[in-house]
C-alpha cells in the first residue's frame, strides 16, 4: 500500500514536509526540502511566522539518523511555531530517532508520532 493510500484527508492547512524523500511519486501531498540550503529554510521560518493557521508535520519515516544541522532546523521551526501558539508534529518510526528525541527531550516539546497517519491524525484532532 502506498503511503499516500494510508494517509487520511489532508486538508490545505496542514503542509507535510520531507526533507529528502525516497521518490516524489510516493508522496505527492508532501513539499520536499532541501534542509542544506540556507535560502530555503530562511524562507520557510519566515512562512512559518507570518501564516499562524498552519499545520506544520516533518515526515522522517525510514530515518534512522538525524545530524544536527536537522536538529536545529527542527528546533527552530518549533521556536517559530511555538511564538504563534502552535506545535510542531514528527513523524519518526526507527528506534534510533525515537531515541534521540527522547534523550535529548525534544518529545516534550514537539509532538512525536511513530507514523505519518497517527501525525496526521492527530493534527487533524479538535482541540
Amino acid at each position: 500500500m502506498s503511503v499516500a493510500a494510508a494517509l487520511p484527508t489532508i486538508p490545505a492547512y496542514v503542509v507535510l514536509i520531507r526533507f529528502d524523500p525516497p521518490a516524489q511519486s510516493e508522496y505527492p501531498a508532501v513539499r520536499l526540502v532541501n534542509d542544506e540550503d540556507k535560502g530555503v529554510m530562511a524562507a520557510l521560518f519566515e512562512e512559518v511566522k507570518a501564516d499562524n493557521q498552519r499545520i506544520y508535520i516533518i515526515d522522517l519515516t525510514g530515518k534512522s539518523f538525524c545530524g544536527t544541522m536537522r536538529l536545529g532546523h527542527l528546533i527552530k521551526l518549533q521556536q517559530a511555531l511555538r511564538s504563534t501558539g502552535r506545535i510542531l508534529r514528527i513523524a519518526a518510526d526507527q528506534k534510533e530517532l525515537l531515541d534521540v528525541f527522547r534523550l535529548t527531550r525534544l518529545n516534550t516539546i514537539m509532538s512525536v508520532s511513530t507514523t505519518l497517519a497517527e501525525a496526521v491524525a492527530d493534527a487533524l484532532r479538535p482541540i
